[in-house]
């Protein structure tokens, strides 16, 4: 019976390597998604050309094996002295994939996806096993990485899945040695194998390097093992260690200096692309096309927290904001940490201890010091950035625990999360879309990152002007509208529909007045605002105003952003009740909107 647990595992894991080359990427795919085609072309430019650097041949790479969007999304950056282009990425997660790539092509990114999922799992089995029965270390592993918004990273060719696993395998290394959470004091623990030797300890350094490399925030993770080894008196031991991830991360940016004249790899003349790309067209120089993206590191030192967005960060959306909610996209890591606290046998003077607070304060240093995108940018589901941070709370599940923690991560992720894994492309071009039913509109929208959030994906849906002598803008939530009207001030919310919208002003806003006109059918419209609402009945063509007054102010940057809702309880099709009208649309009623600031 204990050996069926791992057998569970290998056959996963199985699973996930024949899919992964097998996928015929191209058709499943249909293009690129978020900062895709930059680690894509990357990686064929290092196994194929020995180079991070963007030529002709790259861009014609990316056509030839079937992406006819072009590497859309794709981030360059130019070297002052010389004019030539870089890829404005960390470079680990490709050259990583760069081998697979060379030997199964595209099939090769979720090769190396697969392999390190499964490394993932079958490692956390073995770390877990050590103080719990095999069936429960194999449904905590499982549960940990697959009910979880991890799984639908896998479909991703980003460093998602690469810098969990870096900073996962690191920790595993050092602390499979020590004595498990939980373990009772007066049992012998004597660790034994090729696992309890020092040279872990150097090669968990040396793996934190790397993820601190590919994402600098995730240095913190190093923390733990330098101060558990500084509180046992191993001082030197400390210094070594800290000097071989200190070396590695100079490593990996002087290579970036060396190759592209710059350190910071999102640094410099930064640029964007969706179309058309450099190189692509002679007349059309990298200067005049693609969207700036500088990121400078003075930008950041710059950056404060507002009060008010840290602690309705800190008060709900970072437990159940509707993109990114911990309770919702990462419950296993939070009640790995429940469970620790819980346990009787736990003691705060120890390696978990310090790894909570480690991972506590790594995601604190995402929500301030990127406060206005902690999520990862309107591409991603969940937040991108905790991933590279996931692993850690794992490692904290102590002995004693029992199958209600995986259970319960898996009622979850069959409520909210089945949805989005079990459909990863449509939901990765889509990333608002689940968001727009239930549960998920039960739950905030994150106001404090509006301008990232996934339903941006739509670049009709955000900062609209309905009037060109409007002091505000709106932003559509969900696709329960028809946008703006063309020729008209206002935006048509569809039949049976609630629509969610988000008005974004300079001044603060004291009343908001709602001109509502009705379509084609009687109908019963609803308008309401911060817990207040106003519902009136219309007849066909019928047309009132609605005066709502807003009591929350929230800011974001220098602007006010005040969330509204439109529920349209009936409606219909116009060319059915009128034979000069052929709009076959679905029409509940037309919105136009007025502010007194």
């Amino acid at each position: 019976m204990n050996k069926l647990p791992p057998y569970v595992l290998l056959t996963v894991i199985i699973i996930l390597v024949g899919h992964a080359l097998t996928m015929p990427v191209v058709q499943q795919k249909g293009g690129f998604f978020s900062d895709e085609a930059t680690y894509y072309a990357m990686a064929y430019s290092i196994a194929f050309d020995g180079d991070i650097r963007y030529e002709a041949h790259d861009l014609e790479r990316v056509y030839d094996r079937g992406h006819e969007g072009g590497p859309s999304g794709i981030f360059l950056r130019r070297q002052e002295l010389t004019g030539h282009l870089y890829y404005a990425k960390a470079f680990a997660y490709s050259l990583a994939a760069a081998p697979f790539v060379r030997l199964f092509g595209d099939n090769g990114f979720f090769l190396l996806n697969a392999l390190l999922l499964g490394g993932v799992m079958l490692a956390g089995y073995a770390y877990l096993a050590r103080a719990l029965a095999p069936r429960i270390a194999a449904a905590c592993a499982l549960a940990y990485f697959l009910a979880s918004i991890v799984g639908l990273y896998y479909f991703w060719i980003t460093p998602e899945i690469f810098n969990l696993s870096i900073g996962f395998f690191a920790t595993f290394l050092w602390l499979f040695k020590e004595r498990p959470p939980g373990w009772p004091e007066d049992a012998p623990w004597q660790p034994t194998g090729w696992l309890a030797g020092g040279w872990t300890d150097v090669a968990a350094a040396l793996l934190y390097g790397v993820a601190a490399y590919s994402k600098p925030p995730n240095v913190i993770l190093l923390a733990p093992l330098l101060v558990w080894m500084l509180l046992q008196r191993r001082f030197q031991r400390a210094v070594v260690l800290g000097l071989v991830a200190a070396a590695v991360i100079v490593g990996m940016f002087a290579v970036t200096d060396v190759t592209t004249g710059d350190w910071n790899y999102m640094g410099g003349d930064r640029r964007s692309f969706t179309g058309p790309y450099p190189l692509q067209y002679r007349e059309r120089p990298f200067e005049t096309i693609g969207n700036s993206m500088i990121t400078e590191v003075s930008e950041y030192q710059e950056r404060f927290p507002r009060p008010d967005h840290l602690a309705a960060d800190l008060l709900a959306y970072v437990w159940v904001g509707r993109n990114a909610g911990l309770l919702i996209y990462m419950l296993p890591a939070v009640l790995a940490m429940l469970a620790y606290a819980a346990s009787r046998r736990r003691k705060w003077l120890s390696p978990y201890s310090l790894l909570i607070g480690a991972t506590v304060v790594n995601g604190l240093a995402y929500m301030t010091v990127i406060q206005a995108n902690w999520i990862g940018g309107g591409g991603a589901l969940g937040s991108r950035y905790f991933m590279g941070i996931y692993y850690a709370p794992f490692f904290v599940i102590p002995a004693g625990v029992g199958l209600l923690l995986p259970a319960v991560a898996w009622v979850v992720w069959a409520l909210f999360l089945s949805q989005i894994v079990l459909h990863p492309f449509a939901s990765s071009h889509s990333p608002g879309r689940h968001t727009q039913g239930l549960p998920f509109t039960l739950l905030p929208p994150e106001m404090g990152m509006l301008n990232d959030l996934p339903f941006n994906t739509n670049p009709l849906a955000r900062r609209v002007m309905l009037r060109p002598t409007d002091t505000f803008d709106i932003y559509f939530l969900d696709d329960n509208t028809h946008l703006r009207e063309a020729g008209l001030h206002g935006f048509w919310v569809k039949s049976r529909a609630r629509a969610e919208i988000v008005l974004r002003a300079a001044e603060p806003v004291e009343q908001l007045t709602l001109e509502l006109t009705n379509g084609p059918v009687a109908n019963v419209v609803t308008a309401s605002i911060d817990g207040q609402a106003e519902t009136v009945e219309l007849e066909p063509g019928e047309r009132v105003t609605v005066r709502l007054a807003p009591t929350t102010r929230f800011t974001y940057g220098d602007n006010y952003v005040y969330r509204f809702v439109i529920d349209s309880r009936s409606g219909g099709v116009p060319m059915m009740y009128s034979g000069t009208n052929d709009d076959y649309r679905r029409m509940g009623v037309f919105v136009t909107v007025k502010i007194d600031e």
